[in-house]
């Protein structure tokens, strides 16, 4: 019992010092190097500090992230999604919300290139709601469907979160990656169809269906588009293939980028060194926190709490979907306050041997809980990407219409949130299949 106190007196530690302003990686390190002193003595707690962090930094894995985090670089500082939202513009204005549509479907797109929500709400809120509100589209409506698309850049492959999941959780990075396509995309569907039913029970949100486009116009501007498409659909099938290992394909893909960003942007708009410096610090800052992550879970670990807390819940007779209940709901309230990565950082050495007893399978879960932890980034009162979105479109919009206009996509989130939980192939069926 003991050991299991140190293990809770190092969490609330670590959270205050979180709660302090303190880095999440040092909060994690120094808790970790003070419980472990306690338990194992202090020359074993040195001796895994240095352990850890030889390990990490020459895993090989983890290469991954820094090729992930560069591919949405290049992307987002060439400035292509301008493009990308014309394009699809020109292809679904012709419905009535069709704008809409395209707005979601854009940064559908851009999200798996670029891999975070945030980015991908900050940019379309300057690429395509000036465009909506110009074309006399509500501000509530134009502004939320940016807010809320962002969330699908977390699942659909190339995802830098799904490899950190992965990773903190040792699972196959491959197989985790390919689990998210099939969410991600049913995602999008139902972004869709709830954009086309709320148009039509209030029509006021949108005008009519705007011009119609020839098939010359739209064929000539395909071309922006069809690299990224040709990118993802390449990283997806040599992942399910087996073609060649996720540093490899990760490696192809950042070069793509480079390739994509040139040719589409020019040598000087695609502001290569911008891009580098800017994957560069990311992947730096992602890399501290993981090193950090994983010594905080071998002090988790020798603390017993997670066996501990395995046993209470147990004993405690409760059915494993409300003891599934219960852990979204925290990712829920720990994803309106802080980012993705730490919350998963700080839940999963306890949350994984949890989902494993319950028989849960944890490439299914870190589908669920990425995808719980993205609503949250859009549900009061602070979701982090509708204020993104309010700083790009200014006095456009107040916050509460983006909030409300958010509620339509929050009840398409919920429907896929219970469909994967229901229906467990959705993310399953693609990883099981996979060549290796």
């Amino acid at each position: 019992m003991e050991t299991v106190l140190i293990g809770i007196v190092g969490i609330c530690l670590m959270l205050a010092l979180l709660l302090w302003g303190v880095p999440v990686a040092v909060s994690m390190g120094l808790t970790a190097f003070l419980g472990y002193g306690v338990l194992r003595g202090w020359d074993a707690s040195l001796a895994l500090a240095g352990a850890v962090v030889f390990e990490k930094a020459k895993s090989y894995e983890l290469a991954v992230i820094g090729l992930f985090i560069l591919m949405g670089s290049f992307i987002l500082h060439a400035g292509i999604a301008g493009r990308l939202f014309d394009t699809v513009n020109k292809w679904l204005s012709w419905i009535r919300g069709g704008m809409v549509v395209a707005t979601t479907m854009s940064c559908a797109v851009f999200g798996a290139c670029c891999g975070s929500s945030l980015a991908t709400a900050a940019t379309f809120s300057r690429v395509a709601v000036p465009e909506l509100i110009r074309y006399k589209h509500h501000p509530e409506i134009a502004t939320a469907a940016v807010a809320a698309s962002g969330t699908q850049a977390v699942l659909i492959p190339p995802s830098a979160l799904m490899v950190i999941y992965a990773i903190l959780s040792e699972l196959p990075v491959g197989k985790c990656l390919v689990a998210g396509f099939l969410p991600g995309a049913l995602s999008a569907f139902l972004y869709a169809v709830t954009i086309l039913v709320v148009v039509r029970v209030r029509p006021y949100l949108v005008p009519r269906a705007l011009r119609r486009f020839s098939w010359k116009e739209r064929l000539q501007v395909l071309p922006n588009i069809l690299p990224l498409l040709a990118i993802g659909t390449f990283i997806l099938f040599a992942l399910f293939f087996g073609w060649a290992g996720v540093t490899e394909i990760g490696g192809v893909g950042a070069f793509a980028c480079f390739v994509t960003a040139l040719l589409m942007a020019g040598p000087r708009k695609a502001h290569i060194g911008q891009a580098s410096k800017h994957a560069g610090r990311q992947t730096a800052m992602i890399l501290f926190i993981i090193i950090g992550a994983v010594w905080y879970s071998r002090f988790i670990a020798i603390s017993r709490l997670p066996t501990a807390v395995v046993d209470w819940v147990a004993a405690s007779n409760m059915p494993r979907y409300g003891v599934l209940a219960a852990i979204l709901l925290m990712y829920v309230v720990l994803g309106m306050v802080m980012d993705v990565i730490g919350m998963l950082v700080i839940t999963l050495p306890l949350v994984m041997p949890l989902i494993t007893k319950l028989g849960f399978d944890p490439i299914w879960f870190g589908v669920i809980v990425i995808k719980m932890s993205e609503i949250a980034a859009i549900t009061p009162p602070v979701g982090l990407n509708v204020y993104v979105t309010k700083v790009g479109v200014g006095d456009t919009a107040t916050l509460g219409q983006i909030f409300k206009g958010c509620l339509y996509f929050l009840v398409a989130d919920i429907a896929t949130l219970l469909i994967l939980i229901a229906v467990p192939e959705i993310s399953l069926f693609l990883p099981r299949h996979m060549a290796y």
